[in-house]
């Protein structure tokens, strides 16, 4: 058990957004370096589902539900839930990635 597990105070919402604010402040520059990194890299996405007919998916450094996603791009991309393809990073918006099948 940890010395916080302990306590009895419980920490006040405006103080964790207050933490979690700083901690943003460190992490999302080192994602946004990490993902840019990324383009131009070919990958295997695993396709979870389809959105305006757009299929989305996660790469194995993706957990679904808690990192970002990988929106395949263009025309004529046909992807099923469940099936892999093999894209290109085109691009980044956040800790999101756009990508393109055969570019």
């Amino acid at each position: 058990m940890t010395a916080a597990a302990a306590m009895d105070a419980e920490i006040a919402p405006t103080l964790m957004a207050e933490r979690l604010r700083e901690c943003n402040e460190v992490q999302d520059p080192i994602t946004t370096a990490k993902r840019a990194a990324l383009v131009g890299e070919e990958v295997d996405v695993l396709i979870d589902r389809i959105e305006d007919g757009q299929p989305i998916g996660r790469t194995y450094r993706e957990a679904p539900e808690i990192d970002g996603i990988v929106r395949i791009l263009g025309e004529n991309v046909f992807a099923r839930p469940g099936a892999t393809v093999r894209a290109t990073i085109s691009g980044v918006e956040g800790p999101d990635l756009d990508a393109k099948v055969g570019a």
